[in-house]
C-alpha cells in the first residue's frame, strides 16, 4: 500500500488517493516512519495540523533523523505552539530563504537585506517590498532607491522586449503579459511612496520549511 501511495502522488497527483493508501498503512502500525512522513505531509497541505503534528511524533519516534525534527518543529509553530525565535534557534537545517523570511518578521532586517543582497538574487515581487521596508527602517534610503529603481527599470525593459517581439507572441497574451507589467510598476510605485510616507509595513507571508523524503519502499536512490 505504501508503494500504491507513492504511485498515486508521484506518478498520477492524485493527492487523495495517495493519502487513502497512507491512511491505511499508518493504521497497520508501520515501522516505516516515512509513510508517517508522508501522509503528514498532505495534513499540513489541508491546514490540518493537528493530525499533522501526530503523524510527525510517530515519524521522529521511529527515527529521528533531521528532516522529521524539522517536520516537527514546523508544525508545532503553525499550531502556535512554540515562537519563531524557538523555530530560529532549533537546531535543523532551514533553507537560506527562510532564515531570512524569519529575521525579516523578528526584526532583524539587517539580516534580511545581507541575504539578498549578498546572494546577488534579481529583484522581484516576492521579497522587494519587505527589502524596501527593511532600508527605509534602517535608514538606508540610497539602497531602497537603488532597489526600487532596478526593479522598475527591469520591468520596463520587459515590456519593451514584448513590444519588440513580433515572433513568439499572439496579439492578445502579449498585451495581457504588458497590462500585468505595468500594474506591478504601478502597485511598487504605490508601495514605495506608502512606506516612505507613511511608514506602512508589507506583509510577509511566511511558510516554516517542512522536508519530504521519498517514502518508495526499496527505491534503488535510497537504499
Amino acid at each position: 500500500m505504501n508503494n500504491l501511495a507513492y504511485f498515486y502522488e508521484d506518478e498520477m497527483s492524485d493527492i487523495k488517493k495517495a493519502k487513502e493508501f497512507l491512511e491505511k498503512t499508518v493504521a497497520l502500525k508501520s515501522a516505516y516512519p516515512n509513510s508517517f512522513n508522508a501522509v503528514e505531509l498532505i495534513y499540513v497541505r489541508e491546514k490540518n495540523y493537528e493530525n499533522a503534528l501526530k503523524m510527525f511524533e510517530k515519524a521522529k519516534n521511529l527515527d529521528l533523523r533531521k528532516e522529521y525534527i524539522t517536520n516537527y518543529l514546523s508544525t508545532l509553530y503553525l499550531l502556535g505552539k512554540i515562537d519563531l525565535q524557538t523555530l530560529l534557534e532549533s537546531d535543523i537545517d532551514f533553507r537560506e530563504e527562510t532564515i531570512a523570511d524569519i529575521d525579516f518578521l523578528l526584526g532583524n532586517y539587517k539580516g534580511y537585506i545581507d541575504f539578498y543582497k549578498n546572494n546577488n538574487y534579481a529583484f522581484s515581487k516576492d521579497w522587494i517590498e519587505p527589502y524596501l521596508y527593511a532600508c527605509f527602517k534602517l535608514g538606508l534610503l540610497k539602497e531602497m532607491d537603488e532597489a526600487f529603481n532596478y526593479m522598475k527599470a527591469d520591468l520596463k525593459l520587459r515590456i519593451k522586449e514584448a513590444i519588440e517581439d513580433d515572433e513568439d507572441w499572439r496579439d492578445f497574451e502579449k498585451q495581457e503579459y504588458i497590462d500585468l507589467l505595468k500594474k506591478e510598476i504601478k502597485e511598487l510605485s504605490q508601495i514605495y511612496n506608502a512606506i516612505k510616507a507613511k511608514n506602512y509595513k508589507p506583509d510577509l507571508i511566511f511558510e516554516p520549511d517542512f522536508a519530504r523524503g521519498c517514502y518508495l519502499i526499496d527505491c534503488p536512490r535510497n537504499t
